[in-house]
């Protein structure tokens, strides 16, 4: 096994959305893992899943950070905006867009 500077672990419990639950079954988008790996490279996800299987696919060492008393989630991007500041009465506010 040869390392990877640009690749590393994040081990523990986590959950996966496989699909969106505004347009099927929420039962059948949720996925969760009791001893999870995730890897990443360069700062992208490259492999996730049960522990065993991912490391078996991964052949080389690289750190790994263990998480067993937290779960892991999705990173949720909150890209929301507050209506008031789209409105003319903001007109002149340094946080007012226009719609």
């Amino acid at each position: 096994m040869t390392g990877n500077k640009n690749l590393h672990g994040i081990q523990g419990p986590y959950i996966n959305f496989t699909a969106d639950p505004f347009l099927y079954p929420e039962e059948e988008c949720l996925e969760y893992c009791p001893d999870g790996l995730i890897v990443i490279e360069d700062g992208l996800i490259k492999l996730a899943g049960a522990r065993t299987k991912v490391q078996k696919q991964i052949n080389t060492d690289f750190p790994i950070r263990k998480y067993d008393n937290a779960l892991i989630i999705p990173g949720f991007i909150d890209t929301h905006i507050h209506y008031p500041f789209a409105t003319p009465a903001h007109k002149g506010c340094p946080h007012s867009v226009e719609l």
